[in-house]
């Protein structure tokens, strides 16, 4: 029986970015999604992901894309696209 109080949390992560030029980086982040309070009986999901980040000044985008085995199992696109804008505040 799943237990209804429990917290989905990243179980493990594990990161890489690798500089290509000055303003660009390979992005990899690889993360296991479980259940906090019942990790050992739960079922987990791995999140892969792989993008490029380019640098700006104050902003940098990413864009990549996150799949998983469940959204290759079922109908449909088999990966999600990701975009995000991180920003250098108090340059």
């Amino acid at each position: 029986m799943k237990n209804k109080y429990a917290i989905r949390v990243a179980l493990w992560m594990m990161g890489l970015a690798l500089s290509v030029t000055p303003r660009t980086a390979g992005l990899m982040l690889n993360e296991e999604i479980g259940d906090l309070i019942d990790a050992m009986e739960a079922e987990a999901f791995a999140l892969v992901s792989g993008g490029v980040r380019f640098f700006g000044d104050r902003i940098a985008v990413d864009l990549a894309i996150v799949t998983s085995d469940q959204f290759r199992s079922e109908d449909g696109f088999p990966f999600l696209p990701w975009v995000d804008f991180p920003v250098l505040f108090g340059k």
